[in-house]
């Protein structure tokens, strides 16, 4: 039941997140997490924070927003869920392109697209090469976005 319990809370966090009531979504986040610690529920406790990221990174609290990725990150890289590593990459990667940390960016976005390559997911590595694309753009790093650019449009 805890763990039943703790995917409703989710659930409520991602209707709260939904209507812009980041003060609700942030406390079911916060309390669907310390349920899910206690059980074996790890997707739902990825989930669970996840949304609170969001929550965060949505208030402009970037900071928090990565410290939570950083353990989803953890966490999936522990129980070699490569798919969950790349999503948390690409959110990490994100944030550190709105903080304008490019090297992170960077780093982030090309293993998230290497990952999904080898996971046969042509679109995501496609997404996040271009994602990495204008990463170098910004950076002013020209032939290496357009070298990004171009192999995300092959896939």
């Amino acid at each position: 039941y805890v763990a039943a319990f703790g995917s409703t809370l989710v659930s409520v966090g991602n209707v709260a997140y939904l209507q812009a009531d980041y003060d609700a979504a942030a406390l079911a986040y916060h309390r669907a997490i310390a349920l899910l610690t206690t059980t074996m529920d790890v997707g739902a406790l990825a989930l669970a924070r996840s949304g609170l990221a969001r929550v965060f990174a949505s208030q402009g609290d970037l900071a928090s927003a990565l410290d939570v990725y950083g353990r989803v990150l953890a966490d999936a890289r522990a129980r070699k869920l490569r798919g969950e590593v790349a999503g948390a990459l690409e959110s990490i990667g994100e944030l550190h392109y709105r903080l304008r940390n490019i090297d992170q960016a960077r780093a982030a976005f090309e293993e998230a697209a290497q990952l999904a390559e080898a996971a046969g997911a042509p679109a995501d590595a496609g997404r996040l090469l271009g994602n990495l694309g204008l990463t170098e753009l910004v950076a002013g790093q020209f032939e290496r976005a357009l070298t990004a650019y171009t192999a995300s449009r092959i896939r």
